[in-house]
């Protein structure tokens, strides 16, 4: 909740760039099954 408070207010400061405070992380393993899966079956968000 704090975190989200806090980058809200880093987003939302007027006359700033929005900052992005969590660096890039290369997708999970399941972000990975996800978006591999083919089409025809069932995503794994639906089980």
């Amino acid at each position: 909740m704090n975190l989200n408070k806090l980058k809200n207010k880093l987003f939302r400061r007027p006359g700033q760039r929005a900052v992005i405070a969590v660096p890039y992380m290369p997708p999970t393993w399941d972000e990975t099954v996800y978006i591999s899966w083919p089409e025809n079956q069932p995503t794994p968000l639906f089980r």
